[in-house]
């Protein structure tokens, strides 16, 4: 007896489980075989049992049966699969039958067939299930990581911006620390809008919608924007950020601004969150 999985566009069947007089086999990972005499796809024909008796196959319609030479006994039905045609199971004897097969045979073979499709649905129901669920837990910890890292990123601009909003108030601030003052409240407002931004372009990219810019862009000018947001941050925590330049550069590039930004910021940022020394 024989469970096999049929391959009908490139006539090969794949051998899943085997019981003999001698052994009992599972054949998972098996490799995949030809089909020789063609007897195995017969039974892609109809959905009911395909039987060899004597070597003649009993046409599963009305009227002759067809001789089929070095052929013993089989008999075989065929496994589906929500719709699809998976396999077959079949039995099968070099020798032939003394006596010929009976309606209780062929309703339990196919019976068996139609028991194994079942199994077949369901374990797949459970492991779609299982991988739906696990799906679903990994994209809720994604977002609960995100809006927490999120929550940080907005927090540490936002409480700079109010500190030195309160400094201003300060009667004894010199001319001099005011516009320091300000330089950091629109650097930090700049880096907390960028920081909205991601959030914004996250909802854009999961419903599909987001689009990328190609526009002439000041490549210095960008780089000294980012300098600007990084290296107060770098120095908050005691370490040093420069950027070198390896000249000739071009003074314009074609690229999505907001996008490089994004890039250049998520990198330089997770360098300076994840070292203590520089």
């Amino acid at each position: 007896a024989e469970i096999c999985r049929i391959n009908s566009t490139n006539k090969t069947y794949t051998p899943l489980y085997r019981v003999s007089r001698d052994v009992t086999e599972m054949l998972l990972g098996a490799d995949a075989y030809p089909i020789e005499d063609n007897i195995i796809l017969q039974v892609l024909d109809n959905d009911k049992p395909l039987i060899i008796e004597h070597g003649v196959r009993i046409d599963l319609k009305e009227g002759s049966g067809e001789k089929l030479n070095n052929i013993g006994t089989r008999i075989a039905a065929p496994i589906w699969l929500h719709g699809n045609f998976f396999g077959i199971i079949y039995f099968s004897n070099k020798k032939h039958r003394k006596t010929i097969f009976t309606e209780s045979d062929k309703d339990l073979i196919k019976l068996m067939g139609r028991w194994i499709s079942i199994n077949l649905e369901e374990q797949l129901s459970r492991q779609e299930l299982e991988i739906a669920k696990d799906n679903a837990e990994k994209a809720n910890r994604a977002k609960s990581e995100f809006l927490a890292n999120m929550s940080h990123e907005i927090r540490t601009p936002l409480t700079a911006i109010i500190g030195f909003s309160d400094a201003l108030l300060d009667p004894n601030y010199s001319d001099k620390e005011k516009l320091n003052t300000i330089s950091t409240i629109l650097r930090n407002g700049k880096h907390l809008q960028q920081v909205i931004n991601d959030i914004l372009d996250v909802t854009k990219i999961e419903a599909g919608q987001l689009e990328l810019e190609r526009i002439q862009t000041s490549l210095f000018q960008l780089l000294s924007e980012i300098e600007s947001i990084i290296g107060m941050r770098a120095r908050d925590q005691g370490l040093g950020f420069k950027i070198e330049y390896e000249l000739p550069l071009p003074k314009m590039i074609y690229t999505d601004p907001v996008r490089l930004s994004q890039i250049l910021i998520n990198l330089a940022g997770n360098a300076i969150k994840f070292t203590n020394d520089g």
